[in-house]
């Protein structure tokens, strides 16, 4: 992956055969990222992604093994136990404009994605959450 900075924003491109999730996860750690929010669209050569039953308190995966467009891709960078985590959903079609979205596991790169990732000073934390089974930004933990 390959970003430039202005200011708070920053344009990241990933390349082919990127695992997303890590490589994004590393540059949090690295640039010192305690809240941000995302957006972006490219391609993905594998998907995971999920539905979360909340009757259940779990999610249920589903791994796509075909070259996809990524329609939209959206997500924040909060902090959980003093790590950074990315929280990730998508919308992906196949060649016949079939889509497939949901709450992002992993995902392999294809062609590119293209990142527009804005940071903030404020930290946002992440708790558990008895009700949902989520961990879930806690504003009030947050500064």
């Amino acid at each position: 992956m390959k970003y430039r900075r202005y200011d708070r924003d920053y344009l990241l491109v990933f390349k082919k055969g990127e695992q997303f999730i890590d490589s994004l996860t590393e540059f949090a750690k690295e640039e010192g990222m305690v809240a941000a929010s995302f957006h972006g669209l490219g391609g993905a050569l594998t998907v995971e992604i999920g539905y979360y039953h909340l009757d259940r308190k779990e999610y249920e995966f589903t791994k796509l093994n075909e070259v996809l467009e990524i329609v939209s891709l959206h997500g924040n960078i909060a902090l959980k136990d003093g790590e950074p985590l990315i929280h990730a959903h998508g919308v992906f079609s196949d060649p016949e404009l079939s889509t497939y979205a949901g709450h992002i596991k992993e995902m392999v790169v294809g062609g590119t994605c293209e990142l527009r990732l804005q940071s903030y000073d404020d930290e946002w934390i992440r708790k558990y959450d008895e009700d949902t089974g989520l961990h879930l930004i806690d504003l009030d933990e947050s500064a």
